[in-house]
């Protein structure tokens, strides 16, 4: 019983610490947690704010993994990572930014499409539709990133979204369906129009 008590006044202290460590309670501070009357009795946890931002920095970096948009919030769900638009792109400082107007896609069943951002078509009568995103600003020497929400549905249904990601010349993946296996689909950007100020 009495082990069971220290152990939940370790997690309790430890709990604590990282909450008052994340709101800036400690910084620049080096503090060690010890549970006893005095650090002469008590037990060294080995817990320092350097071991807890370090922590903290993991679980921040961490990529929460998706399927459709709806999973995401505030966020989409780009190339299976819930993430944002503006992340797609650096934002270095740059003399010329740009940005895309419309794109040209050659799809697998032998179309060639222009789109404007936001505007949007489908394929397999209508089951996957698809939308050319806008995308943040970008300097001029970028690797322009090309983002296409996809919509599947089935009898007026929306499965769900999500966005994939095209440079110029490149192709998708294979773009199915989970409820018409017959669909196999592609994507590959021919060419952007893109502004530059």
């Amino acid at each position: 019983m009495i082990k069971k008590l220290v152990l939940l006044m370790i997690v309790l202290l430890v709990g604590a610490f990282l909450v008052l460590k994340l709101v800036g309670f400690f910084d620049n501070n080096q503090i060690k947690l010890t549970v006893g009357t005095d650090e002469k009795d008590g037990l060294d946890l080995g817990v320092t704010t350097e071991k807890i931002k370090k922590s903290a920095e993991t679980v921040v970096d961490e990529k929460v993994r998706c399927l459709f948009n709806e999973e995401c919030g505030e966020k989409k769900c780009i190339e299976g990572i819930c993430s944002t638009m503006a992340e797609l792109y650096e934002h270095g400082e740059c003399l010329t930014k740009c940005n895309f107007d419309s794109a040209t896609f050659l799809t697998s069943d032998g179309q060639e499409l222009s789109l404007n951002r936001g505007q949007s078509t489908y394929t397999a009568a209508g089951a996957v539709a698809w939308k050319l995103l806008s995308g943040p600003d970008y300097c001029q020497d970028s690797e322009v990133v090309v983002p296409v929400e996809l919509e599947k549905l089935n009898l007026g249904k929306v499965l769900g979204n999500e966005v994939i990601t095209l440079k110029v010349g490149e192709r998708s993946p294979v773009i199915t369906h989970p409820a018409i296996k017959s669909i196999q689909f592609t994507l590959e950007v021919k060419s952007i129009a893109e502004e530059c100020s």
